[in-house]
């Protein structure tokens, strides 16, 4: 979990496996095998954080998908920089940072006002 929480972007199998020395078919099924949850996660990453001195920032986004046909999560948002409602992704983040550390603890697609989590990650930065 550890080489999960510090990528920032996806990774492949591979990736693992030339990091750690092992085959990459062993990372393929141990990913397979397990059933990590997104509070496994949380609860892996807020161990990092000082909550003494915690700051949580959350960003609300619309990544504009303007020619997409029957896309998963594309509807029409509310858009601050159009002014208007745009077909899009709504993209929901949270930020923590203890002032030395950033986490991104969590971020979620919106579609059609239902929260749909779809991905969770954290590094440290």
């Amino acid at each position: 979990m550890g080489f999960l929480m510090t990528k920032p972007n996806s990774i492949r199998c591979t990736q693992i496996a030339e990091t750690y020395n092992i085959s990459h078919d062993s990372v393929n099924r141990f990913l397979e095998r397990e059933d990590y949850t997104p509070h496994d996660l949380y609860q892996e990453a807020i161990q990092h954080i000082d909550n003494n001195e915690l700051i949580i920032s959350i960003d609300d986004t619309v990544l504009d998908k303007p020619y997409s046909q029957h896309m998963d999560l594309v509807s029409y948002f509310w858009s601050g920089k159009h002014h208007r409602s745009v077909k899009g992704i709504h993209l929901i983040t949270l930020y923590a940072t203890d002032q030395i550390k950033i986490f991104q603890l969590i971020f979620e697609f919106m579609t059609n006002l239902k929260v749909k989590p779809r991905m969770i990650t954290l590094w440290i930065c």
